[in-house]
């Protein structure tokens, strides 16, 4: 199995569980040898969550990585008060 098809499986699953916390546990223990995959996956969750519920664009704002992500998925999008260079 690719890498790719690795990450799109183990996101898929930890999608099937059902709370945060089981989530986390079942990554933990999929990703404990490879926290680069594990972070990925981090970032493939975050930004489900603000594509999906407004209130976590806002949590996740400011902080560079999100910020990164939000401007891909909601091209023109920033942060309020804020002026993307």
């Amino acid at each position: 199995m690719s890498e790719t098809n690795l990450e799109q499986f183990l996101f898929e699953a930890a999608l099937q569980k059902s709370s945060a916390a089981e989530r986390a546990a079942f990554l933990n223990q999929v990703c404990h040898n490879n926290p680069a995959l594990r972070a990925r996956l981090d970032v493939l969750g975050v930004a489900l969550s603000m594509a999906t519920d407004p209130q976590q664009r806002a949590r996740h704002a400011h902080q560079p990585a999100s910020a990164r992500i939000l401007r891909q998925l909601f091209p023109g999008w920033q942060p309020l008060g804020c002026r993307l260079v």
